[in-house]
């Protein structure tokens, strides 16, 4: 024991011993994360993850700080542990790395529309990074990177067929759909039905909101639609006059006496004096059931405010004698 204590032995440990165990408990963490994904790229916005991210970056700018012989903690037992397991000074290219992922998704899928549910979040959230650089860069405004950097990503996802602005894409492939069928018919009275069948068509829902939408933009109201949109509508003969919607105005009117009659609104669908009215009630509730579902329907924000003006019951009704 005094052999030991007369050479500088120190029988507890100090507080440097035990930090420099405690960061080479990290560097395990960090082993050990290697060899579960291949990668040092760690996610920052995990729970599980974000504590050996800030260890990892804050390593790095250690290292940065010892190259300036500046003072920092990063001793050469340590910077060698690093470089042991493969690890490197400079950040990975993560955008190569996910671009890979992209490549091998347009090979499978045959396009680069990423769906939200996509179980591979981080590669999702690049996706949409993408989208907010391009849209930063046309607005005149700084992205992360720099601007020779972002040409040359933003050209080889152009290259791939990347859709930068994917509502606008779907958009135009709804007005395309459209101009298709006027060529082919020579009017554009879409039907409201696939084929004859219950299935209600896309297109013709597509038309129904952008009538809205044509509403609220000639009366200078918030809109969806942009001044190019709105005279391509225009210019293919979609006017903000529904077909439907004096059909649906005039029975809103009877309901509205119904209301003044009876108290309420709860029309039977076999109400007697009105098979048509009871019927129109009960179909309100379907379509406000698939709006609400996110479903395809004829049912509007507006509608479902002037039903609610007259406190519309939305559940099952009794027959009215």
């Amino acid at each position: 024991q005094a052999a030991l204590e007369s050479i500088g032995f120190k029988w507890t440990a100090t507080e440097t011993e035990e930090f420099d165990s405690m960061w080479f408990s990290h560097l395990n963490e960090l082993k050990e994360y290697r060899r579960i994904t291949g990668s040092f790229t760690i996610c920052y916005n995990k729970d599980e993850t974000s504590f050996l991210a800030n260890w990892v970056s804050d390593q790095r700018k250690q290292y940065r700080a010892k190259q300036r012989k500046e003072p920092n903690y990063l001793t050469d037992l340590r910077e060698k542990a690093l470089e042991g397991i493969g690890f490197s000074w400079e950040k990975e290219d993560t955008w190569e790395l996910q671009f890979q992922k992209l490549l091998v998704f347009h090979k499978k899928h045959g396009h680069c529309l990423v769906p939200r549910s996509y179980d591979d979040r981080e590669y999702h959230n690049w996706v949409a990074h993408q989208r907010q650089n391009y849209n930063a860069k046309i607005s005149g405004k700084q992205s992360g990177l720099s601007h020779p950097k972002l040409e040359i990503n933003q050209k080889r996802l152009e290259a791939l067929g990347f859709i930068f602005k994917p509502l606008q894409h779907f958009w135009d492939c709804k007005f395309n759909e459209l101009l298709e069928f006027k060529r082919s018919n020579g009017h554009i009275k879409v039907p409201s039905y696939v084929n004859g069948s219950k299935k209600v068509n896309p297109l013709t829902t597509w038309i129904y909101q952008n009538r809205v939408q044509m509403k609220a933009y000639a009366n200078g109201e918030d809109s969806t639609l942009s001044k190019e949109s709105f005279d391509k509508l225009i210019d293919i003969g979609l006017t903000t006059l529904c077909p439907n919607q004096s059909s649906w105005e005039k029975m809103y009117k009877k309901l509205i006496a119904y209301n003044e009659a009876f108290g309420d609104t709860k029309v039977h669908i076999k109400y007697k004096d009105d098979k048509a009215l009871g019927s129109w009630v009960n179909m309100q509730r379907m379509k406000y059931r698939q709006w609400k579902a996110g479903m395809p329907s004829t049912m509007t924000q507006e509608r479902f405010d002037l039903l609610q003006n007259l406190d519309f019951w939305w559940g099952y009704t009794r027959k009215k004698k």
